[in-house]
């Protein structure tokens, strides 16, 4: 089963049960899932225009064991539509200091229901956090994060 698969029906099984946040994690793999529900209603300001954010969810997985970190991936759900978004997946120290960073720009484009391209780390890293980070210009719009722990 791919990460973006346990992404999505770990995110249909939440959804259907109203669960506000959640995380699923799997000794056999190592592997977590989490979703973060984000409200909407704001307006913020990009370099293709304003962009008023809409009520939805992030919903996050990494694969690893241990202090090694294969991959991740996110995705985001929202009615209506995202615009101009960005996904940044990042590698925390305890301390919360970035180690390694990837963002995923895919442009001007607007999303209701998507799974943004993912990350292959295949590294040991430092022990820490794990997250996906989704922006619209410069704003936070929602954050998840994993514990990575050796």
């Amino acid at each position: 089963m791919s990460a973006r698969t346990v992404l999505t029906t770990a995110a249909a099984s939440i959804l259907a049960a109203g669960a506000l946040t959640t995380m699923t994690t799997s000794a056999a793999d190592a592997s977590a899932t989490g979703v973060e529900p984000f409200p909407g209603g704001y307006t913020v300001t990009t370099k293709y225009g304003d962009v008023t954010v809409p009520p939805g969810e992030l919903d996050h997985g990494v694969t690893g064991e241990g202090l090694f970190v294969e991959s991740q991936a996110a995705g985001f759900t929202t009615v209506p539509a995202l615009c101009n978004w960005t996904m940044t997946y990042e590698l925390r120290d305890l301390e919360g200091n970035v180690k390694s960073s990837v963002t995923r720009d895919p442009g001007s484009r607007c999303d209701t229901n998507v799974n943004a391209p993912g990350v292959v780390w295949n590294k040991t890293t430092v022990p820490g956090r794990a997250c996906a980070i989704l922006k619209v210009g410069s704003a936070v719009i929602a954050q998840q994060c994993h514990q990575v722990a050796g």
